[in-house]
């Protein structure tokens, strides 16, 4: 859930309507505080913090011309936007700068979704790829 939502939070252009929907605000906003009720009461170790934010130029080179860049939050960010553009009938590229605004506010709430996520699944003596599945694929 926190994937979709944050795909069409920060996935699509500023002001796209897909990313301005009245419920999505308060749906991550949600997503945050469960997860921050599940970290407190039930993880055996405490989240990290987000990595910082690729800087600006390295974010327009991989943006602009395409390039796979050597981080990987940056690259996952790139296929999200790239897909949520696809999706939405959007061709052309939005400006950098707005990009990369909407990139910024994307990786914290993306990587502490993903960090719980690794880490109950480890709490539960599972590998994050082990989950990966949908649950019609696992065989009990």
């Amino acid at each position: 859930m926190g994937g979709i939502a944050g795909a069409l939070r920060w996935g699509l252009p500023s002001g796209h309507p897909g990313s301005q929907t009245p419920s999505l605000p308060a749906l991550i906003t949600g997503l945050e505080t469960f997860i921050a009720y599940l970290e407190e009461r039930f993880l055996s170790e405490r989240l990290e913090k987000a990595p910082k934010p690729v800087p600006f130029k390295t974010f327009e080179m991989s943006f602009t011309q395409g390039e796979e860049s050597s981080d990987t939050w940056l690259n996952r960010f790139l296929e999200v936007e790239s897909g949520m553009r696809e999706i939405a009938g959007i061709d052309e590229l939005p400006d950098p700068n707005e990009a990369y605004g909407r990139y910024t506010d994307w990786l914290p709430f993306a990587y502490y979704n993903r960090a719980f996520y690794e880490a109950a699944a480890r709490d539960l003596g599972y590998t994050y790829d082990e989950l990966a599945y949908r649950p019609g694929d696992w065989q009990f």
